[in-house]
């Protein structure tokens, strides 16, 4: 009978188990603590519809990386951009696949600032929090708890700092790229009725192949 009694405690106590387990799964803990919780709005605008894989705005604009770099890009990313430019037939078409473009890298450069903004308000929190608790641990004075808190807020200080400086890094770059775009656009927009169609292709390759070059380490 204690045999029976002990194994039917044993079994609730590995349902009990599972049970708390499964809670957990559903409310794993987030990265930042809840003061830190982000309150920016997260329903950014959705990419421009010509952001397809293979259009030329998708591969200049791409980003696949944190210090700013120019550095040549990939013999296929190259041939697809000869092709999606060769298959343009007009000046005017031209001129507006540079536009996209330049609309694609504001957007960029939009999305960028405000994680900087949000980011930046987090650090503002986190260094209120920081405040609040350390005259908490001075008042109680716990030796052990004042070095275990100053090491996490620590860690979170230098968290964000890294986020803030990626995100540093994506917004520079971007606005590099968009640079060279409007010099572009205006150069076009000049030399339109001059120009003669291949003339103005070679030009807006080697133009997109320049912006492409420029991304993140």
């Amino acid at each position: 009978l204690s045999h029976h009694h002990h194994h039917r405690a044993v079994s609730a106590q590995i349902s009990s188990t599972k049970s708390v387990a499964q809670r957990s799964d559903k409310n794993i803990a987030p990265q930042l603590p809840a003061f830190l919780e982000q309150s920016e709005d997260r329903n950014h605008d959705p990419p421009p519809s010509f952001l397809k894989q293979h259009s030329i705005t998708n591969l200049v604009v791409k980003n696949e990386a944190t210090d700013v770099k120019h550095d040549d890009i990939s013999e296929t990313d190259k041939a697809l951009i000869m092709k999606q430019i060769s298959k343009i037939s007009s000046e005017k078409e031209l001129q507006i696949e540079l536009l996209n473009v330049k609309s694609a890298l504001q957007k960029k450069i939009k999305f960028h600032s405000s994680r900087i903004l949000a980011l930046n308000k987090q650090l503002s929190k986190l260094k209120s929090e920081h405040e609040r608790q350390r005259n908490l641990w001075d008042t109680y004075y716990i030796v052990v708890l004042q070095k275990l808190c100053q090491a996490y807020f620590q860690k979170l200080f230098i968290l964000i700092q890294t986020r803030i400086d990626i995100e540093q890094a994506y917004l520079q770059c971007f606005e590099l790229k968009l640079k060279k775009c409007g010099v572009a656009y205006d150069k076009l927009d000049a030399v339109q009725t001059e120009w003669a169609l291949l003339d103005t292709q070679h030009y807006l390759q080697n133009t997109m192949f320049e912006i492409a070059k420029i991304r993140t380490l």
